[in-house]
């Protein structure tokens, strides 16, 4: 057995071989102290690794969509993905740091065979900013950091950081594999070593949580000198295509001279061929979203299923058309010669892989060779890598978590010390004899905190001893979703009152959910400071631009709030409620304020008149919403609720929502807070150690009693009266029968 010296030595010393041990390790006195050691340093690391990371971090918002970047230089280099910064007009797009400051930047060069890009921001520094280290130097089991903002820019929260191993070190074509978990909105984004240093940059995903995929940093070190030259080269090989996704069939371009996508090709027999789609084309909005960019396109062809019926407004010469498009399906054709002149990758797919995005060139490579012209995208291939998976986007529910993956044993069982001291005070809690949900026991009577709304019909507690206790619910929160049940026999039941952390841990912090038999359900770090979380995404129905006189509304959504509230393309945009509006982000910071179903005054000139106009916001259109639902979804069940709470501290454990209403502890068993939902694929959320204290005492005393029918078990009630139909149905034809028979005497 290696040495603690051994175990400790340098700065990025492998916290994998001490945990891959733990679970021999923990049957020792002195090896369970080399652990704790060990989970404590790898704690303080990644804390430092946050802290430095988090103000370098950026969100690089392109046209209607955002990815996210890392900056690399004090004069402003940044990193990202190179199916972030495609397609961007003028080649400029704006960054959001975390601290909400908004610059802007160039697009340079990228390979977009191995989706690399690098950007440049044009305003004056210095620039707070992280230094790159090398991918060839990973090996499998690593302990690697996420940042990068999922679901894109959310004011009030910094990028959430996230804790993962490396799964394949590979330089392949799907590049190096963790289980940091990364979502829409992430690409583009850091990934680090314990040093701190940038080793990938976030590409795509799979369904699995074990499927997250970046761009080996080694591949910037290598092609820097000719993405300084912005050449950009190579075909976006990793874009992988569900079922069922529509197919327009053109190659389209910036238009040179105006707004819009010039068609460079069609498709004999595509889809757009036969809606009487032509060459030089330039198209103008995809049913009513304007087409500002290439990737504009192609997100909006990807909301839609083949055989779907759209609109697309076009210019042919000086006349302005509309034409409705029926999207066919895509083609089984071979794709092309998938290998890159200048690095020699082969693509090497798996069979459930259905096809490749064909190549393509956006200029002569660093060898000379290839086709030059704007950026071209063949549709046969729909989303950025980010938005998809293989198998369509169905998690594979057999795989077992392997040797390598912090959520194998192995790994779990160096943080089992941690558990079992939060075991004691955490319950299990049944609905009809079923496992619902875990507690909290938080005092000598027996009182126990859960998750609320999984409270159905008749509840028990089943403490640390194994005794099932019969219990009230004595209290209910709705804002936090939070329920004291107490038993009818007082008393801890071999159980320990949970003790809570006084003070909030810093991002990065290492965190346990604890099983009730002591077992580890997941570990995780503090990805993101105690907050008030955003309600759901307010959305206006609005493209602006700066232009001459101001803020300028230049696309107008249909059937949106902005359109019903009889705003115009046209308008320029002096006011959204409080906020005054200057520049383009003014008008993302003013309704990022807001939630869906506030109504809000716009204040606009049109003209040589101004107006004031009332708008009730709603949510995304479903293009958005339904894009990022699909990549939550795909990662494993969610809470029924999961929003919507006053404060939460968010941390990036896997947890099965079974497990929420149970206590996360951090390294001393302390409870930093209650689990009270799986969000989604990067997030679980916890109500935090605070806010729960500040309620507990009405809760205990029954100043917040249950609501009326509070546990009133609807699904039963269902299970019940189909029997009881059923049993009608069974009586009436027994009752038919007896009358045949009487009638037949």
């Amino acid at each position: 057995m290696a040495s603690t010296s051994r175990w400790r030595k340098g700065s990025g010393f492998r916290l994998a071989a001490v945990l891959g041990l733990g679970l021999v390790l923990a049957a020792t006195g002195s090896a369970s102290a080399a652990v704790a050691k060990a989970l404590l340093r790898l704690q303080e690391q990644v804390r430092e690794v946050a802290a430095r990371a988090i103000p370098a971090t950026v969100c690089v918002l392109n046209g209607p969509g955002s990815g996210s970047g890392v900056i690399i230089s004090e004069d402003g280099y940044v990193l990202t993905a190179s199916h972030v910064s495609a397609g961007a007009r003028d080649d400029t797009v704006r960054l959001i740091l975390s601290d909400g400051r908004q610059v802007q930047a160039k697009s340079l060069g990228a390979n977009r065979t191995r989706d690399a890009a690098i950007l440049k921001i044009t305003d004056p520094g210095p620039w707070p900013h992280v230094s790159m280290g090398r991918s060839a130097d990973l090996k499998q089991g690593d302990w690697v950091i996420a940042l990068g903002h999922p679901g894109g820019f959310e004011r009030g929260r910094t990028p959430p950081v996230r804790l993962g191993r490396v799964i394949t070190t590979t330089d392949g074509p799907f590049g190096l594999i963790t289980d940091c978990t990364v979502i829409g909105g992430d690409s583009g984004g850091p990934l680090f070593n314990l040093k701190g240093e940038v080793v990938g940059i976030h590409s795509s995903i799979a369904a699995s949580t074990t499927q997250n995929r970046d761009v080996p940093i080694d591949v910037f070190h290598r092609d820097w000198d000719e993405l300084l030259k912005k050449r950009r080269w190579g075909k976006l090989g990793q874009l992988l295509v569900p079922a069922g996704a529509g197919y327009l069939g053109v190659v389209v371009e910036p238009a040179a001279d105006r707004e819009g996508l010039k068609v460079v090709e069609v498709e004999e027999d595509g889809a757009a061929a036969q809606a009487g789609i032509a060459v030089n084309d330039v198209l103008l909005s995809f049913d009513g979203y304007l087409l500002t960019n290439t990737y504009s396109l192609v997100e909006s062809v990807a909301a839609r299923m083949a055989g779907s019926q759209v609109n697309i407004r076009l210019s042919r010469g000086d006349k302005e058309m509309s034409l409705t498009v029926a999207l066919g399906s895509r083609p089984g054709e071979t794709p092309g010669d998938a290998s890159d002149e200048e690095s020699g990758d082969e693509l090497s797919l798996p069979p459930e892989v259905e096809e490749l995005l064909d190549p393509f060139k956006e200029e002569a490579g660093p060898d000379g060779k290839g086709r030059t012209g704007g950026t071209r995208i063949p549709l046969t291939t729909i989303l950025p890598p980010s938005y998809f998976a293989e198998n369509g986007g169905a998690p594979r529910r057999d795989a077992k978590p392997r040797p390598f993956e912090k959520k194998h044993a192995s790994v779990l069982g160096g943080f089992r010390s941690v558990a079992r001291r939060a075991a004691l005070s955490t319950v299990g809690i049944l609905a009809h004899g079923k496992p619902a949900a875990l507690g909290a026991l938080i005092n000598r009577e027996g009182d126990v905190l859960t998750k609320a709304s999984e409270l159905r019909g008749d509840v028990t507690i089943r403490y640390p001893d194994g005794s099932l206790q019969n219990c009230t619910v004595v209290g209910v929160d709705s804002a936090t979703d939070l329920a004291l049940l107490r038993p009818e026999v007082k008393g801890t039941h071999g159980g320990v009152p949970l003790k809570w952390k006084k003070e909030a841990d810093p991002v990065g912090s290492l965190v346990v959910t604890p099983a009730p038999d002591g077992t580890v359900v997941a570990v995780g770090v503090i990805s993101v400071a105690t907050r008030r979380p955003r309600s759901s995404r307010a959305f206006l129905g609005i493209g602006t631009d700066l232009r001459e006189g101001g803020v300028t509304i230049v696309q107008l959504v249909p059937r949106t709030a902005a359109a019903q509230a009889g705003l115009k393309v046209g308008d320029v945009l002096l006011k959204i409620a409080d906020d005054p509006i200057e520049e383009v982000e003014d008008v993302f910071t003013a309704i990022g304020k807001h939630a869906p179903g506030d109504t809000i005054e716009v204040r606009v000139r049109r003209g040589d008149e101004e107006l004031t106009l009332k708008a009730k916001l709603k949510t995304p259109p479903n293009m958005t919403a339904r894009r990022f639902e699909q990549m939550n979804s795909m990662s494993g069940p969610r809470s029924k609720r999961r929003s919507g709470f006053p404060q939460i501290v968010q941390h990036d454990s896997e947890i099965p929502p079974i497990a929420c209403g149970g206590p996360l502890v951090d390294l001393n068993g302390k409870a930093v807070g209650i689990n009270i939902a799986r969000a989604g694929r990067v997030e679980s959320d916890a109500i935090p150690a605070e806010t729960i204290q500040a309620m507990l005492a009405d809760l205990q005393s029954g100043k917040m009693p249950p609501p009326k029918n509070f546990g009133r078990d609807d699904e039963a009630l269902r299970k019940e009266i189909s029997r009881t139909k059923s049993q009608i149905r069974q009586l009436q034809r027994r009752l038919e029968q007896l009358e045949r028979q009487l009638q037949g005497n």
